[in-house]
């Protein structure tokens, strides 16, 4: 079964969240899926998602030199800060 390559970028941008360049994204995604995709691909792809409501997308630096990732909306943000105050819970011992 094929994968889409926006999905593939999607995931890949999910998973990792720092701020890289299409060349950084699509070689990411080469080397954990196994896959050749180019980062002209990604690039469009890019472009298809900073106009897309769904994704919040962060785009970093000036052009040619541009960095992207996706913004976390409140519920990931959210689970995060659940997950770390049940962390810091159970350090303490009161969990």
């Amino acid at each position: 079964m094929k994968i889409s390559t926006q999905k593939l970028v999607i995931a890949e941008l999910r998973k990792n969240t720092q701020p890289r360049s299409t060349k950084e994204i699509a070689q990411a995604i080469a080397e954990s899926q196994d896959v050749h995709i180019t980062s002209t691909g990604v690039s469009v792809v890019m472009q298809t998602l900073k106009n897309h409501r769904d994704y919040a997308l962060e785009i970093i630096g000036p052009l040619g030199a541009r960095k992207y990732r996706l913004k976390p909306d409140h519920s990931e943000i959210s689970r995060q800060i659940e997950e770390n105050l049940w962390a810091l819970r159970r350090a303490r011992g009161r969990a």
